[in-house]
């Protein structure tokens, strides 16, 4: 078991590792969700509801630092 004393690249998780592994993933997910439900617009509401969480919780992460 590793137990790191100090962050990597001064962030304590480094979040763009696991956009960088997930991006993919989901993108895929959006290419193919329309055909899954046979709604043309789901994947795009899908997508701008993601950029929301992840807009509303970088704002929230940026508040509890200052």
């Amino acid at each position: 078991m590793l137990i790191r004393t100090k962050p990597l690249f001064g962030d304590p998780f480094p979040l763009y590792l696991f956009h960088l592994v997930h991006l993919p993933f989901f993108l895929l997910y959006l290419r193919f969700s329309s055909y899954l439900d046979q709604n043309p617009f789901s994947s795009r509401k899908l997508f701008f509801a993601s950029l929301k969480i992840l807009f509303h919780n970088s704002r929230k992460r940026e508040e509890r630092k200052t």
